[in-house]
């Protein structure tokens, strides 16, 4: 997506400082999506919200962030849908919210690389579509601009997730050799294979070990669908086939890695000293292990300004003001203070 001059406003988090623990992020400054949320709608708007999978950890706080900034902000009723991760699900759920008279669409899609059949559903209907979290093709958000769709991508810049935990690693002291040997041997575990984001964060943790100086060599790669049980039991898979070798564990998500953690600890190795975990997202429960020391760090997806950006574009398209077509949203480093 880089390089397409108008498409796209960038949104950073910065650098922040929180409680024992260092955030740190691209230092740009925040950019308005052309919506202001100063004053609640006097009309209320019907806003249908298509989730893949409402049980992601990430997905819920992503859920409750939009209903609260729809809801108290606009008066807006909210109808929800889960497909359950099935593409063909989710097109008829969104036929039936058109139907039925929905005012604008917010839709994270299950099969990312089939986003023009959503989108050309959304068209047929005249009904304005904001697609958040799991991107679409780069032609196809491209397709909207130049025919003027009243159309929108939030999310982020999955490459940056990859290389923010590469740069984690080499922020430690040995920079992820363990062994001294020069060489960074590292599992991959990735998220669902339809992801774009399972391949750019996996590609951005590999270049930022090049780029840092380091060697990394690839001994384990899978797919964990994003699930702390499937990070588990990969981890597991991982330790037995590698043993000793393996020094770095990088997670498409914080979900694996909290279970990767476990599965350390579970063959009796010290996550920390023996072998270092990184993750993506930000969630509660893995920010205390990085505060304990068994998860080396983080890179904060920030739900909460996608969430409301993606609010503020949705209601824009709908009330017919100039928008941009994307909105990339800057990732956060999470580490232990020093």
């Amino acid at each position: 997506m880089k390089g397409k001059k108008g498409l796209g406003i960038l949104i950073a988090a910065g650098i922040l400082i929180l409680a024992g623990y260092i955030v740190a992020g691209g230092g740009r400054q925040p950019a308005n999506p052309g919506v202001s949320l100063q004053e609640k709608e006097g009309e209320s708007l019907r806003v249908g919200v298509c989730l893949y999978d409402s049980e992601d950890q990430f997905l819920k706080l992503y859920k409750e962030e939009l209903k609260k900034v729809l809801t108290e902000e606009y008066g807006a009723e909210m109808i929800f849908k889960d497909c359950q991760g099935d593409g063909q699900v989710q097109k008829e759920q969104i036929t039936d919210l058109a139907e039925n008279q929905i005012d604008v669409l917010i839709i994270n899609p299950a099969e990312p690389y089939r986003a023009k059949d959503l989108a050309d559903i959304c068209t047929a209907y005249s009904l304005p579509a904001v697609f958040i979290n799991r991107e679409p093709p780069e032609e196809e958000i491209l397709r909207w601009e130049e025919e003027k769709l009243p159309m929108a991508y939030v999310g982020t810049d999955q490459m940056q997730a990859g290389i923010y935990q590469g740069e984690i690693i080499l922020e430690t002291e040995n920079k992820g050799d363990f062994n001294g040997d020069g060489i960074v041997s590292y599992a991959l575990l990735m998220g669902d294979q339809e992801s774009p984001e399972s391949r750019y964060r996996s590609k951005g943790a590999a270049e930022a070990l090049i780029q840092g100086g380091m060697k990394g060599e690839r001994i384990f790669a899978a797919y964990g669908d994003w699930n702390q049980e499937k990070g588990r039991k990969l981890t597991l898979d991982a330790i037995n086939i590698c043993g000793d070798k393996l020094e770095v564990i990088f997670c498409g998500n914080d979900a694996m890695a909290n279970g990767a953690r476990e599965a350390v600890i579970e063959q009796g190795k010290i996550p920390g000293q023996d072998i270092y975990i990184v993750g993506v997202d930000g969630l509660e429960d893995t920010v205390g292990y990085i505060r304990e020391g068994t998860i080396t760090g983080t890179v904060l997806n920030d739900y909460k300004t996608q969430a409301q950006t993606a609010a503020k574009a949705a209601i824009g398209l709908k009330k017919g003001e100039k928008t941009a077509t994307e909105y990339r949203i800057d990732h956060v480093k999470i580490t232990m203070g020093k």
